[in-house]
């Protein structure tokens, strides 16, 4: 009788030092799907944060989206305005400002009455361009362009541009008359 009730005691040990194998194993395999998941959660973030990076730096101009801006504001020029437009300093402010020789091809015709045109050129947020165009349009301009790009010819007949989508900025010297800044928008690529 003793030793059947060895071989039982030691049938119940092994079943026991089993059962008690299999819930550490399970509890470990059980784990390492956590891990996983926690990996590819992980991965998926870091995934999607590049991807914001990439729409936000190289995609500034959707709407909606927060500007990361540009180091030089003239990089944010149209082409044809940016190979004519000089603008000396430092490209780290935000506010440049910018001359176009009298004798560019921008200003032929004598649009500038024979001297250099001054810009002031800055990428700005959307809330502070949102003030500029409600100030300009406050002083009674002549409106060539009012949707996601403004542009207008001032009083004094100065070009005033505004880009909502980029948030670019512009704002010339005194033209000769209307006709010149209206050419001089047109020429620049700045019409809308």
């Amino acid at each position: 009788m003793l030793a059947g009730a060895e071989k039982t005691a030691v049938a119940v040990g092994k079943a026991v030092a089993k059962a008690g194998m299999a819930a550490v194993t399970g509890t470990e395999h059980a784990a390492r799907p956590l891990l996983a998941r926690f990996s590819s959660v992980l991965g998926g973030l870091i995934v999607l944060a590049v991807l914001a990076f990439v729409v936000l730096r190289w995609f500034p101009g959707l709407p909606g989206l927060p500007s990361l801006g540009t180091a030089d504001p003239a990089d944010s020029l149209p082409a044809t305005l940016r190979t004519a437009v000089s603008c000396p300093g430092s490209a780290s402010v935000n506010a440049d400002q910018c001359v176009i020789p009298a004798r560019a091809s921008l200003l032929a015709g004598g649009l500038s009455g024979g001297r250099d045109l001054t810009l002031s050129i800055r990428v700005v947020e959307q809330d502070k361009l949102g003030d500029d165009i409600r100030r300009w349009r406050a002083a009674g301009p002549s409106i060539r362009s009012d949707s996601a790009v403004f542009a207008a010819i001032g009083p004094r007949f100065v070009v005033w541009y505004a880009d909502l989508r980029s948030g670019l900025r512009i704002e010339t010297a005194a033209f000769n008359d209307q006709s010149s800044a209206r050419t001089f928008l047109q020429r620049a690529g700045l019409s809308g």
